[in-house]
């Protein structure tokens, strides 16, 4: 009987302690038209294991049209500059890209391998969220979520 028992309490503990680590996603996206014929969109994946965010992937496109289409490099410059700092961080990826009206930056980070130097230039703060707090606090920054 005192088997039976315990078989019983180790089963309900792996059960419970595996539903915490959990692996989630969550997608947002977002698409802002500027005045000055500029368009920005935003793609989020961000990954959670149990309340905790483990991986983000950010993509970001801006396309560029009418009378700023001429500042194309200089924008690229600027662009490029901002993410120059992300270089060697460990448990960060990036990628920038350009066409003719087009900029991009795709950023990956892992945070389980990332250091707080790292975290702080990205402006990670609280990782400990569930994806549901998540989803609502990017919502109420104008992100369409899934």
């Amino acid at each position: 009987m005192k088997k039976v028992v315990l078989c019983s309490l180790v089963l309900m503990m792996m059960i419970l302690s595996s539903g915490c680590n959990k692996i989630e996603k969550l997608h947002c996206t977002k698409t802002e038209t500027s005045s000055e014929n500029l368009e920005l969109k935003e793609a989020l994946n961000i990954t959670f294991q149990g309340h905790e965010v483990i991986k983000m992937s950010i993509y970001s496109e801006i396309e560029i049209s009418g009378s700023y289409v001429h500042y194309v490099d200089d924008l690229w410059s600027i662009l490029k500059q901002q993410y120059v700092n992300l270089e060697g961080k460990k448990g960060i990826s990036f990628s920038t890209s350009s066409t003719d009206n087009i900029l991009s930056v795709t950023i990956d980070a892992d945070l389980k391998k990332m250091d707080k130097e790292a975290k702080k230039e990205l402006s990670i703060g609280n990782v400990r969220q569930s994806l549901k707090d998540a989803k609502k606090e990017m919502e109420s920054k104008g992100y369409t979520c899934k």
